[in-house]
């Protein structure tokens, strides 16, 4: 009993300097709401960036060889020479998928 009382009075004292520190004036407030919105921006930038190279599929190039290897392949980010690019680039720069 003397265990749950004492826990209760260390909680109590916990949550009285949380309400203390959550009073906040209305100039405070509205500069957080303008921080908000302009990270909501910021956010939906991210997104569309984000959707934008879902659509890549990153694949390694072995540039002495021209062959781009996929991902989960022996290969894939292990050669010397290569680098990362999307599979559009690699199929447009004359490369050909390897096999193994």
């Amino acid at each position: 009993m003397k265990r749950y009382l004492a826990a209760l009075c260390v909680m109590t004292c916990m949550t009285g300097s949380a309400f203390a520190d959550s009073q906040t004036t209305r100039s405070d407030r509205q500069h957080i709401a303008i921080q908000h919105v302009s990270s909501r921006s910021d956010v939906s930038r991210t997104v569309a960036q984000a959707s934008n190279t879902q659509s890549c599929v990153k694949v390694w190039v072995n540039q002495q060889t021209h062959v781009y290897h996929m991902p989960g392949s022996f290969w894939y980010g292990a050669t010397p020479n290569g680098r990362y690019m999307c599979m559009q680039q690699a199929v447009a720069g004359g490369n050909t998928r390897a096999f193994f």
